[in-house]
């Protein structure tokens, strides 16, 4: 489920509004790579990696994987700006920590808006036992490379 988020004096806070919103990744212009860069998380509790890289109205999350260092759960949270000081996210939670309790992902969300996101923030979470999220224990802000002239 994709979620509105506020920010407050510059950190991700927890007002959330749901949404129905499709993120669909807009076209590059022919001959060029959009821009990425990679995240790499690793906390006590756990890690996430991947790739957030940033198209003209949207970002797409890619090679994204969350694992858990204990028998509990831990949850990540990717947050692409939006006009004003909202933020919109998806999360994906892994449990356990067996050999297969990782999990992998990649999705998009929009930034639709005229250039597109310059950063998201990743934010790596414990889950609580009623399956909601506890702590933050890593968070990681990527930005969007410039092009090198």
């Amino acid at each position: 489920m994709k979620t509105l988020t506020k920010a407050l004096a510059g950190s991700v806070a927890a007002v959330t509004l749901s949404l129905g919103l499709a993120g669909t990744a807009s076209a590059t212009p022919a001959g060029e790579r959009a821009p990425s860069d990679n995240w790499n998380i690793q906390a006590t509790g756990g890690y996430t990696t991947g790739t957030a890289v940033f198209h003209n109205r949207s970002v797409q999350f890619t090679g994204g994987y969350v694992k858990s260092n204990t028998t509990g759960c831990v949850r990540v949270h990717l947050h692409v700006p939006q006009t004003g000081d909202y933020y919109i996210n998806d999360a994906r939670t892994a449990c356990g920590r067996g050999p297969d309790s990782g999990k992998n992902f990649g999705f998009t969300l929009p930034a639709d808006y005229p250039g597109g996101a310059n950063h998201v923030v990743v934010t790596l979470h414990r889950v609580n036992a009623d399956d909601s999220t506890g702590p933050q224990i890593g968070s990681e802000t990527v930005y969007k490379p410039q092009p090198v002239r």
